[in-house]
C-alpha cells in the first residue's frame, strides 16, 4: 500500500462520492474552499492506494511544523482491517511533522450514534498515538471540538501550532472563528 497524492482535478468527485457520505454536513468545509486552498498550497490531501484502487483519503491544512488533518477516512468496505492505522503511519512518516486532529466533544453528542462515532473517533486516535488535549477550550467555526495531538506538547505550544496552521488557511477576518482557551488546572 501507498499514498498517492490526489490531484486537483480529482478532488470534486472525491467530494461528491465520498467527503460527503463520509462525513456530517457540519464537518466539512465547501467545495470551493477546498479547491481554493488546494490550489493555493495551504492545503493537501492524500489516497491510500492498493492495486489502483483508492482505499482512503486525508485532507490537511499545511503548516510549517505542524499539520491539521482535516478530513480522514477509510472506505467503508476496507474498514475494521487496520488500514487506518497503516494510513496515519504513512501521513506521520511523509509529513515528519507534528500532526494535530480535531475531535467532536461526546458529551455534545445528538443521538446514540453520533455518541459512538465520536468516541470510535477518539479511541481511534489514541491507539494510534495521538494525545487527547481535552483541558484546552477549543473550538471552530462555533463547534466544540477535542484537540488531538501526535506528539507529548504542552498546552501553550499545541495552542501556537493550531492558530500558526489555521493562520496559513484562513484569511484574518476569519480567524476570529478559531477560540483556543486553556484551561487552569490546579
Amino acid at each position: 500500500m501507498m499514498i498517492r497524492k490526489i490531484e486537483i482535478n480529482e478532488l470534486e468527485d472525491l467530494y461528491n462520492n465520498k467527503i460527503l457520505k463520509d462525513f456530517k454536513e457540519d464537518e466539512i468545509p465547501p467545495l470551493f474552499s477546498l479547491v481554493n486552498h488546494f490550489n493555493d498550497g495551504s492545503m493537501e490531501g492524500y489516497f491510500y492506494v492498493e492495486d489502483n484502487i483508492n482505499l482512503g483519503y486525508a485532507i490537511s491544512i499545511l503548516g510549517d511544523k505542524s499539520n491539521i488533518i482535516a478530513l480522514f477516512a477509510i472506505d467503508k468496505a476496507h474498514r475494521s482491517k487496520g488500514l487506518g492505522t497503516k494510513f496515519i503511519e504513512d501521513l506521520k512518516n511523509y509529513y515528519n511533522k507534528i500532526l494535530i486532529v480535531e475531535v467532536e466533544k461526546p458529551s455534545l453528542a445528538y443521538d446514540k450514534d453520533d455518541l459512538s462515532l465520536r468516541e470510535r473517533r477518539i479511541d481511534f486516535y489514541k491507539r494510534n498515538g495521538f494525545i487527547l488535549y481535552d483541558n484546552i477550550d477549543y473550538s471552530i467555526f462555533e463547534i466544540d471540538m477535542f484537540l488531538m495531538v501526535s506528539d507529548d506538547l504542552s498546552n501553550k505550544e499545541v495552542e501556537s501550532l493550531v492558530i500558526k496552521t489555521y493562520q496559513n488557511v484562513l484569511k484574518p477576518h476569519l480567524m476570529k472563528y478559531v477560540k483556543i482557551h486553556i484551561e487552569d488546572t490546579l
